[in-house]
């Protein structure tokens, strides 16, 4: 077996996301990835096994891994993906929140590649008329701003005001990443500020600028990349535990989970004729996710974790008065 041929093995992944997480500062002990290898039924492979956790790979410091060269292993995408990436690059509504010179780079490197013609798969129906609307210029350059900041790994400075009118001037944050709920036609920011991670409706950002280095003094600089930032960015999300929900697709029910979860990572398959849908999410996410699984009423059922299992049974007995 070629272990790491990625067109020729299917566990190429697997192994990739180890690398991966641990190059941006995942902990794993030999036992861990042990654990992990055999959940990918490679324990048949038990010579590769050893070889992977025992060979060039690693080195272990105080039992944990730490990876010999300083690198990740770059994500490629597959054929269906790009014709997929290909597709968006060809949709009006996906060009006006890109950066242009990102997009001319795309469409340079996809000009070869065989488009898929999105309306055979989707049409776009029931959008909010009170969403975002992307044809406000204003609008779509926040949107540009915060996706440089992002990509360069830039603190922005950014003015917001909310829904009560409280206004907030001159706030610091380290930006993340930019979601699209499907729902409600809304563009949302998670920002970590003031020790805590956050997400507000890129319409309430009043003004935002990148900060450069230039604009920090060594010591706010300090400050600002502090333990808390460093630990929201390897722990992302809740990758190991995401909530599990099981699914009586009736009434459209999966349709409706994938409308209200839209902005999540997700996957689903069955499981002994159960439909199952994995939600990964962050822990700001745990009081939208409530409300949001409290609509489908009976036809979800929350299989793990127990503390969102617990907060929807608890939302129950409250609104019955128990």
């Amino acid at each position: 077996m070629e272990l790491f041929n990625d067109y020729k093995n299917r566990y190429y992944r697997c192994i990739q996301n180890i690398i991966n997480e641990i190059y941006n500062g995942k902990k794993y002990t030999k036992k861990d990835i042990r654990k992990i290898l055999q959940d990918a039924y490679l324990e048949q492979e038990f010579v590769l096994v050893n070889e992977f956790v025992n060979g060039e790979f690693f080195e272990f410091e105080d039992e944990f891994a730490k990876l010999r060269i300083d690198s990740n292993i770059p994500i490629r995408l597959n054929d269906l993906e790009i014709a997929y990436l290909k597709m968006f690059v060809e949709d009006e509504e996906f060009n006006k929140v890109l950066d242009e010179e990102i997009l001319t780079k795309l469409k340079q490197k996809l000009d070869k590649i065989a488009s898929l013609n999105y309306n055979q798969y989707w049409q776009r129906e029931n959008i909010d008329k009170f969403g975002d609307n992307l044809d406000n210029l204003e609008f779509r350059n926040k949107i540009i701003i915060l996706e440089k900041a992002i990509l360069n790994n830039k603190f922005i400075k950014y003015s917001s005001k909310n829904r009560k009118g409280d206004v907030f001037e001159d706030k610091i944050g380290y930006p993340y990443k930019i979601e699209y709920s499907i729902k409600n036609n809304k563009y949302r920011l998670i920002v970590f500020c003031d020790d805590r991670a956050i997400k507000i409706n890129i319409e309430s950002i009043t003004k935002v600028e990148i900060l450069e280095d230039k604009d920090f003094s060594s010591m706010d600089k300090s400050n600002l990349q502090n333990k808390k930032i460093k630990e929201f960015i390897n722990n992302k999300k809740n990758i190991d535990k995401p909530i599990v929900l099981k699914i009586q697709d009736n009434k459209n029910t999966l349709d409706r989970c994938f409308n209200l979860f839209s902005a999540y990572d997700k996957r689903y398959y069955y499981d002994d004729n159960n439909l199952i849908l994995n939600i990964y999410y962050h822990d700001f996410d745990e009081a939208e996710i409530v409300r949001d699984i409290l609509s489908l009423g009976k036809s979800v059922i929350v299989l793990e974790p127990k503390k969102i299992r617990d907060k929807v049974v608890s939302r129950i007995l409250r609104n019955f008065g128990r």
